[in-house]
């Protein structure tokens, strides 16, 4: 269970080791850092006025630059101008520290919901009627968390990608963030790995199963 030297969020926001990037399709090789600290950074962000604003969060061992982020900002710019927000927690979430992790969860989301607010609040361009979040493995609680939390209203969308089953399962879970149906107007949430890292349980309002929702063609375990 615990691990020596793993670290454990303080519970207070702005946390040092939870940082915030701004992409959008002209700025994705060089983000722009949204420090809550500094309310200049949010002010002179160069946000895109009138377009989506979408929120990533990595999982378990991931970073800005790391899965889904890698894969989901292209894809994004590829189809359209968007901006997006890219919640980099790692240092919380870093191995071999799972428990400590998925405790992290919590104070994540209430931070990266107070960063979320301040947009809001700063940038009238900015809309959280226009906000979609994506969280990805123990990102997916997060993300849920974070748009549970929100003052400023509730999110049109919430996606779940791969939403972690250790610690969040119904016999073992001492975590409260579980995304939940009502977490969002609409939450979606797909299946690709479930049994082993990945909840079998549905948690939203459309559950997709890719394949059964198990092993995928393709990919080996090891």
């Amino acid at each position: 269970f615990r691990q020596d030297g793993c670290p454990n969020a303080e519970g207070i926001c702005p946390d040092s080791n939870i940082t915030y990037f701004l992409y959008t399709r002209e700025t994705q090789n060089s983000p722009h850092q949204l420090d809550p600290l500094n309310l200049d950074t949010i002010k002179k962000a160069n946000f895109i006025k009138g377009v989506p604003l979408k929120v990533i969060i990595h999982g378990y061992t991931g970073n800005k630059d790391y899965s889904p982020n890698m894969e989901l900002r292209p894809a994004y710019f590829k189809h359209g101008e968007y901006n997006i927000v890219t919640v980099d927690w790692s240092p919380l979430a870093k191995e071999p520290c799972y428990w400590e992790a998925a405790h992290n969860v919590d104070a994540v989301a209430h931070c990266a919901a107070e960063l979320l607010d301040l947009v809001y609040q700063t940038r009238s361009e900015v809309s959280i009627n226009n906000t979609h979040i994506v969280g990805f493995s123990l990102g997916a609680h997060t993300a849920a968390t974070l748009a549970a939390n929100l003052k400023s209203g509730k999110v049109p969308r919430l996606t779940g990608l791969d939403p972690a089953l250790p610690l969040f399962d119904d016999w073992t879970n001492s975590v409260a963030s579980l995304i939940d149906p009502g977490d969002a107007m609409f939450v979606d949430v797909y299946h690709s790995n479930m049994g082993h890292k990945g909840k079998k349980a549905a948690g939203g309002v459309i559950d997709v199963y890719l394949n059964n929702g198990a092993n995928q063609p393709g990919c080996n375990c090891s």
